[in-house]
């Protein structure tokens, strides 16, 4: 991400949005000429980095988070229609000035923003399909933000459920938005009071990590740890899946396709989903047994 530029604001107040003095956004939308100049400069001279050492397509830069709602009190102003020109503006500047540098945006693939983003970041996982679709012929890529299944009060498995449901939907990763929220005062109070189901207390979203009350550093996290598993349990399947290319098997086959249902039932978070009922698995024994049934399918058709 673009030091500085984590997200461009929602307008209006991207016009009072500013990058090391400058300030971003005219009221018409456009960007200003200060900050095409400065941000250009530097971001020139990243392009000319991430291409030396070979990291150009490994890297995104952001856009705008969840344009296609509300960030602002201008219910007015604060629309998808002037967000998504917003960005389509800077991603045009980001394009001229770094070519082959990919964008990255918080939102499902819709009208007004579909060939300005390289990278989608989905909210709404009833587009699942057709953002993977569509990634698939475009070149772009698709992940996801679901900001429940680490929360605290919920089975150890849900935070290991990410993986399984990257899979599930044909994502190829997820995001995280924080990790440290509020690290100095997490064991007194939550990050937020968050505003859906009616102003619930919300402990452990976009917060990972607690300090040791002594030294301060960050002690262990056991969510982390079980994010790290999903990953894991992810690989496990991609492995049988080229495994099932050399060599076919209906049986094993059969428990790829239905693995990861065993695992996630439904679709992602109660903030954007029509569907906020979802099926999962409680115990992360229904996790570990499903990796050793692949595991051992992946053994027996090695070569």
């Amino acid at each position: 991400m673009a030091q500085g530029l984590y997200f461009l604001h929602h307008f209006p107040a991207v016009t009072n949005q500013k990058w090391l003095g400058a300030v971003i956004c005219k009221p018409d939308k456009t960007l200003t000429p200060e900050f095409t100049t400065l941000f250009g400069s530097y971001l020139k001279h990243m392009h000319g980095v991430l291409k030396q050492r070979g990291w150009l397509d490994r890297t995104f830069i952001a856009t705008m988070d969840e344009p296609y709602t509300y960030h602002t009190g201008d219910r007015a102003q604060d629309i998808p229609a002037n967000n998504y020109e917003v960005v389509r503006n800077y991603v045009h500047f980001v394009r001229e000035v770094a070519p082959g540098l990919r964008t990255f945006c918080t939102a499902d693939p819709v009208e007004g923003l579909i060939g300005h983003i390289d990278h989608w970041c989905l909210r709404n996982l009833d587009h699942a399909a057709a953002a993977k679709e569509r990634a698939e012929k475009h070149g772009e890529i698709v992940t996801f933000c679901d900001n429940y299944r680490s929360f605290i009060d919920y089975p150890a498995i849900s935070a290991r459920s990410f993986g399984w449901l990257a899979w599930q939907i044909g994502a190829c990763g997820w995001l995280t938005f924080e990790t440290l929220g509020s690290y100095r005062t997490a064991w007194e109070a939550p990050v937020l009071v968050y505003a859906q189901f009616n102003g619930a207390t919300v402990w452990g979203m976009g917060q990972m990590f607690y300090p040791d009350p002594l030294s301060g550093v960050p002690l262990p996290s056991l969510r982390w740890e079980l994010m790290r598993e999903g990953c894991d349990d992810y690989e496990y399947l991609w492995l049988l899946q080229e495994a099932l290319k050399a060599q076919p098997n209906a049986e094993a086959q059969q428990i790829l396709d239905s693995a990861a249902s065993q695992i996630v039932r439904g679709g992602g978070d109660a903030e954007t989903m029509a569907q906020t009922q979802t099926q999962n698995a409680t115990s992360n024994s229904t996790a570990h047994e499903m990796r050793g049934k692949i595991a051992d399918w992946i053994e027996k058709l090695a070569p």
